[in-house]
């Protein structure tokens, strides 16, 4: 069959972005790069109205039920609800963190004020369109959300995006119905179907999927033989499924009994879908986006479960994410062959994280037990530190003092030399001997050209107050809490640190004891206390 152009129409300067029809047929806008969306007639193509305000691209268009309002969405952050017959603007919506990536209005007349907006940020906001009320903020996605549906209802929405799943949404409740899994990169567009009875999304990967909503079943799954498909839509009888992509649209039969993706196809498409999850995972742990990186892990891990690589990424994600006991239940499941593995120390960082104290200090200690004449300086110095986060029994302080110059004596660089330095100044603040621990402290600090460490300057904050200091401990732990509390933390010399959960927490502990001990005692040489013994 071959398809006939209607109408055609010029006025956009900038690539379009999107698009929508009024419910009669009447009229259809469209919004562009330019900073406006247009409003046009259906049957002569003659601009009937330009919507103008936005700083940014317009991202998305929407009619409502009755085009009576149009909504747009920006990459300035904003939605915008303008007069369908005037094009006087009527309200603006913030709220996103963020563009706005798309806006859709609720096609069901006693729902028609439900206006959905999904955004950069990842989430999803259900609001009135008459109000400008939020009824809910919709979190689940792990990556911007591109593109959503109302149901025929107007009882459900559906959301996709970047993290290449499609959730299902209650409009009432907010909760999360179903989940479903894209399986082909980034999803690109999403539709209901059959009285809202089917969903159906397409990817960038040129795959297309339909699920039966009532039991989450897949139906359908197509693939286009070539890349770029960006939206989807049902005949409205629910029979035909028109995908479009670039320069092409394709018409399918959406039969459920139909499946055209043959085996040796779907092998080919699982294995590009887990590659692409690989790549996500290891650039958004690179990026620092671990709540992202979490999701394309857990989407490998449920094709690979005994992978305990991926299960150990996972767990450093979650501790990043100060989710402690998915953390620790993922490190439970990559469990070390000694005592001094990481796996072992991030396991007893993550129970130190949720205040399991004495804990850490006994394993600490049995970390430092198992050092023998077979273990080079720069892993002395590693076990030593742990123990320095918290005070040592007496009868141990002069064993890691000892420990911590062979440390230094041994280092095989001038970097680990300075490393280990900062070691034993703390082994000589735990041991008592104040006036060295400054002493080696100033002294690596000066030799240092990122001018000290924020350790060097909570032990110097700490020894300066026993030797009775009061000023010079208060700067130093001033300085200390204002460079913790910064939020792109740096030394000196603009080198930038990379704050590992586990080395934070060491931060914090350490921190927290000098705050106490400034704030609740007089400067004074004090000594241990019993339960220091």
């Amino acid at each position: 069959m071959e398809a006939r152009i209607e109408t055609a129409i010029s006025g956009h300067t900038d690539w379009l972005t999107g698009a929508d029809v009024s419910r009669d047929g009447g009229r259809f806008a469209t919004s562009s790069q330019d900073k406006t969306a247009r409003v046009w007639n259906a049957e002569s193509g003659a601009e009937i109205l330009r919507l103008e305000g936005h700083s940014g691209s317009v991202t998305s268009v929407a009619f409502n039920v009755d085009a009576t309002r149009i909504a747009t969405a920006g990459e300035d952050g904003a939605v915008r609800i303008w007069d369908g017959s005037t094009g006087d603007l009527q309200r603006e919506l913030r709220g996103h963190d963020g563009s706005v990536t798309f806006v859709a209005y609720s096609p069901n007349t006693e729902t028609a004020s439900l206006i959905a907006s999904s955004g950069d940020d990842a989430t999803v906001r259900i609001r009135s369109g008459d109000t400008g009320t939020e009824f809910h903020c919709l979190r689940g996605h792990a990556a911007r959300v591109q593109t959503l549906a109302f149901s025929h209802d107007g009882q459900t929405v559906a959301s996709a995006g970047e993290d290449g799943i499609v959730l299902l949404w209650s409009t009432r409740t907010g909760e999360m119905l179903h989940e479903w899994n894209g399986r082909g990169g980034p999803v690109t567009g999403v539709c209901f179907g059959e009285g809202s009875r089917r969903i159906a999304c397409c990817t960038l990967d040129g795959s297309v999927r339909l699920w039966d909503v009532a039991s989450g079943q897949e139906a359908l799954s197509l693939h286009l033989y070539k890349r770029g498909a960006t939206g989807l839509t049902f005949s409205p009888d629910g029979r035909q499924l028109a995908v479009a992509g670039g320069a092409w649209v394709r018409l399918w039969n959406a039969d459920p009994a139909t499946r055209l993706l043959d085996p040796r196809l779907e092998r080919e498409f699982a294995d590009a879908n887990r590659a692409w999850h690989d790549r996500e995972a290891k650039r958004r742990e690179t990026d620092r986006q671990f709540a992202a990186a979490e999701f394309h892990l857990s989407r490998l891990i449920r094709t690979r479960p005994d992978d305990v690589r991926l299960i150990g990424r996972r767990a450093h994600c979650w501790a990043e994410l100060g989710k402690w006991e998915n953390a620790l239940a993922d490190f439970a499941a990559t469990p070390p062959a000694r005592l001094s593995d990481n796996v072992a120390v991030f396991t007893a960082s993550a129970k130190l994280a949720q205040g399991h104290t004495d804990e850490f200090r006994r394993f600490s200690l049995e970390l430092v037990d198992t050092i023998d004449d077979s273990i080079g300086a720069r892993e002395i110095n590693r076990r030593i530190w742990y123990s320095m986060l918290f005070p040592v029994p007496s009868h141990e302080s002069a064993r890691l003092v000892a420990l911590a110059e062979q440390a230094v004596a041994g280092a095989a660089t001038e970097a680990d030399r300075r490393n280990h330095v900062n070691t034993r100044a703390a082994a000589l603040y735990r041991a008592e001997r104040f006036e060295e621990a400054i002493a080696t402290l100033e002294d690596s600090i000066e030799q240092r050209a990122i001018g000290g460490q924020v350790e060097d300057w909570l032990f110097l904050a700490m020894a300066e107050h026993r030797l009775g200091h009061a000023n010079e401990a208060r700067e130093w732990l001033a300085k200390a809490e204002s460079w913790l509390a910064a939020p792109t933390r740096k030394y000196s010399n603009g080198e930038p640190t990379a704050s590992h959960w586990w080395i934070r927490i060491g931060w914090g502990v350490l921190a927290r004891e000098a705050r106490s001990l400034i704030e609740s005692s007089a400067p004074t040489q004090s000594t241990r206390t019993p339960a220091d013994e």
